[in-house]
């Protein structure tokens, strides 16, 4: 099967969606497809370490012109690919210019597959977007989201939701959950990695890893962290992995709550150092605080805890918490809430025993059915247009 898997994303950019793009492209070569990439050229620079064939449209660097322009090409682009390398079936990461796709494709009769990985009119309104941009984001996406052979949904949050507008929707999604690298995370002893990082060795570290977004609930974790200071716990460390424009903010946040002594701030890290950080945890946060974002997305940053043998502290506005039970993922606690949060980390820095039996559970549900490897099997049998049950598995 030829395929071409089409994003508008700069494919050097670091980040979940990259990731989630690069993973499935290399699974599905490895399948035995022949699958071509169709993405902007931002930059002159060539994207490193990628395993599949790159056409890239060539742009004046990257700003909103050159968004725009690439949106602007993309369907006559699209139209030549599908001639020149007989493209059976097109598989696009969210466009915005996704419906003139759909019927350059219904014209030259080739399967349109579209990836949904996110609610954007939903996702604004968390954010200082004025009305306008909310409004216009929603229009955007009422458009771009409503024409497709198939959609693949990230987490089941999303699908409700688009069924809930659309009812037709129903029959033709599924959710594909993301996953992670099982060969690149992998369990590591977790003194190594402290010696490596030069991070404390005899301290208990609660850690996060991945975008400092406002909906990913960080801040929480520092109240949380003084809340516990205050209270004694001089043993606890928290540590932080991530860069981007919120960093400076929860430092100046940390140095007022005046717990400087109990955070590490690592900033963004190489790829294959994440792990590393992981592999330094005792137990892993997903403190998300806002219940409707968190209902939508499938964050990566869970999987490769998993992955890594690590337990999850975990808020229950997560989308992941339906996976939580006796013996596996982790502990909830009631998102945006301190004191439940801060009284589970009590718990569970008592009860260091559970957290060893709960990473080891958490590595083996991953290699039952969440590498990237089984995730883009189920991504090929939508694509040859089999039927394929949700990615999400009931445990």
């Amino acid at each position: 099967m030829r395929i071409l898997y089409v994003t508008n994303e700069w494919l050097g950019k670091p980040g979940g969606g990259v990731t989630h793009f690069k993973e499935i492209a290399h699974e599905l070569t490895q399948a035995g497809h022949e699958l071509y990439v169709l993405a902007p050229g931002y930059h002159r620079n060539r994207p490193k370490d990628w395993s599949v064939p790159i056409i890239l449209i060539p742009l004046p660097g990257r700003n909103f012109f050159s968004f725009a322009l690439f949106e602007a090409l993309l369907g006559f682009c699209l139209a030549v690919c599908l001639v020149v390398l007989r493209i059976d079936v097109v598989l696009n990461r969210g466009t915005v210019s996704s419906t003139l796709l759909y019927y350059v494709c219904r014209l030259l009769r080739r399967r349109y597959v579209l990836e949904v990985n996110g609610v954007s009119d939903i996702e604004v309104k968390s954010m200082t977007v004025r009305r306008f941009g909310v409004r216009l984001c929603g229009w955007i996406f009422r458009r771009v989201y409503r024409s497709a052979d198939f959609f693949i949904c990230v987490s089941s949050g999303i699908r409700e939701e688009l069924i809930s507008r659309w009812p037709s929707f129903a029959g033709r999604s599924t959710v594909i959950n993301n996953g992670a690298n099982e060969k690149m995370i992998v369990p590591l002893d977790r003194l190594s990695c402290r010696r490596k990082l030069g991070l404390p060795e005899d301290k208990f570290i609660v850690g996060f890893v991945g975008q400092l977004s406002l909906w990913h609930g960080v801040e929480d974790l520092l109240r949380v962290t003084r809340l516990l200071a205050t209270r004694g716990s001089s043993n606890l460390v928290t540590v932080i992995v991530g860069g981007g424009e919120r960093l400076d903010i929860l430092k100046r946040q940390a140095t007022e709550l005046e717990i400087t002594d109990y955070v590490v701030f690592a900033g963004e890290v190489a790829r294959d150092q994440a792990p590393v950080y992981i592999g330094a945890f005792d137990i892993a946060a997903q403190p998300h605080n806002d219940p409707v974002i968190g209902q939508l997305g499938d964050p990566l940053k869970f999987w490769e805890y998993l992955a890594s043998g690590r337990p999850i502290l975990l808020s229950d506005m997560s989308s992941s918490r339906r996976y939580v039970k006796t013996g596996l993922i982790g502990w909830l606690f009631r998102g945006g809430n301190i004191e439940d949060m801060a009284a589970q980390l009590e718990y569970i820095t008592d009860h260091r025993q559970e957290c060893e039996v709960i990473g080891q559970a958490n590595r083996r549900f991953f290699e039952q059915g969440h590498t990237w490897r089984d995730v883009a099997r189920r991504v090929e049998q939508v694509l040859l247009g089999k039927n394929v049950l949700d990615g999400e598995v009931d445990v």
